[in-house]
């Protein structure tokens, strides 16, 4: 009599010729279980920027392994996709705000909450505030992203019931705003 067999056995391909990297080793699973993501990075000089995107079940990138749901269920390879990193760094009427770090072909999303406490009023390509931000569009390059807001502060005249449900305006705008 044979014994089922209880554990699956996980190789990771760097899939990256031309750099050196960092070791992966093999994992043992049990099958049902989820596997951990292998950290890996390029150990020199990256002109690219090249990190890993994901990984996938097959050279071609069709299926992507999710390692928050995706369960161990034999014997497989996962190839790591390496894609170009960039840089978006984020001002906030003229004042460097963050740097974000978006792959290559990824897609920006509008963040009203860089102005949180001011009338969002678009996010730009410049800083003249001319040319909208054309959210459908992938990021191909490092970029400057322009967003504008109210020189004001902004506060809704709509009150949720029971939003202030003690103290003055004065005295809940001062908590609201921290000082």
């Amino acid at each position: 009599v044979s014994e089922a067999k209880t554990t699956a056995t996980i190789h990771f391909d760097i899939n990256l010729e031309g750099y050196e990297t960092n070791s992966v080793k093999d994992k043992t699973v049990t099958l049902g279980k989820r596997v951990v993501e292998p950290s890996v990075y390029i150990l020199e000089d990256n002109p690219t920027n090249l990190n890993v995107y994901g990984w996938h079940t097959d050279k071609d990138f069709t299926t992507k392994w999710d390692f928050k749901k995706d369960k161990v269920q034999g014997d497989m390879t996962l190839y790591a996709r390496w894609v170009e990193l960039f840089d978006v760094d984020y001002y906030v009427n003229g004042v460097f705000t963050k740097t974000e770090n978006v792959f290559n072909g990824d897609l920006l999303k509008e963040d009203a909450t860089l102005v949180e406490g001011f009338r969002y009023m678009g996010t730009y390509t410049n800083d003249d505030y001319e040319e909208k931000i054309d959210f459908a569009q992938p990021v191909t390059s490092n970029m400057d992203v322009f967003v504008l807001r109210s020189e004001g502060l902004y506060l809704s005249d709509h009150v949720e019931e029971g939003e202030l449900s003690s103290g003055s305006l004065s005295e809940n705008l001062v908590a609201y705003l921290g000082t």
